[in-house]
């Protein structure tokens, strides 16, 4: 009995023995590979150095308002005998938009200047003989006070008919008609509204803290819904002294 253990004995330790052996030279073997083993070389990129400009930028949402903007108006009652635009039409400065009716300014204009034209002559007269004093020169200043009476009434009457003939103030864009042919107007009557929509402003506010980097002059790029994929460029103008208390 005793024999035997001692055999098995023997033989654990014979196993442990080859089973350390062979461990040993495994990991001397790793050890051999470990020394004489060489890295990849390391894969480096290059680029020149170069010098570059990194814009600063503010974001800011604004809206847009024309540079000019009224609501043509009747300065005159009367009838409307002629309407020269159309809604949405492009005008320029001076163009004819509405006519009211002005037959009897008219009349009255044919008058006044009948008027004048006999003062003038009365005057052209007097004063041919002003010098041989065949008229007294009071009489002459009478007949220069008539003529310039006279003058100054055709230019009334033909004030009034140019109230009654309603012309574009400025160059722009009308929008929609707001009276009919025939219609009477009152004093003050809304006709249409007019834009000048080139150039346009654009309004918009930022924090006061990027105030110190905003000058008049400085570049602004704008976007906008109604013209995708285009960038309108303009200039600051002006900056407003208000504050928005909001």
């Amino acid at each position: 009995m005793i024999k035997r253990v001692i055999f098995i004995i023997l033989a654990l330790l014979i196993v442990v023995g080859i089973v350390a052996g062979i461990k040993f030279l495994q990991i001397r073997t790793m050890i051999e590979h470990g020394g004489a083993f060489t890295p990849p070389p390391a894969v480096v990129t290059s680029a020149v150095a170069e010098k570059q400009e990194w814009e600063i930028t503010l974001n800011a949402t604004g809206s847009l308002e024309a540079v000019q903007g009224v609501m043509v108006a009747s300065e005159q009652p009367g009838k409307v005998t002629g309407i020269e635009f159309e809604s949405g039409e492009t005008v320029m400065a001076g163009d004819l938009l509405l006519q009211l009716n002005v037959e009897t300014e008219k009349a009255q204009l044919r008058a006044a200047e009948a008027t004048a034209a006999l003062a003038k002559a009365d005057l052209d007269r007097m004063k041919e003989v002003l010098a041989d004093n065949s008229v007294s020169r009071s009489e002459y200043d009478k007949a220069a006070a008539k003529y310039k009476e006279a003058a100054a009434q055709v230019e009334a009457v033909q004030a009034a008919i140019d109230r009654k003939t309603i012309q574009a103030p400025f160059a722009g864009r009308l929008g929609i008609r707001l009276v009919n042919l025939g219609q009477i107007l009152k004093e003050g009557e809304p006709i249409v509204t007019l834009q000048s929509l080139d150039p346009i402003f654009v309004n918009f506010l930022l924090p006061q803290q990027d105030l110190g980097q905003v000058r008049e002059g400085d570049t602004v790029r704008l976007t906008t819904d109604a013209l995708p994929g285009q960038t309108i460029t303009g200039t600051i103008t002006t900056i407003s002294p208000e504050i928005e208390s909001a």
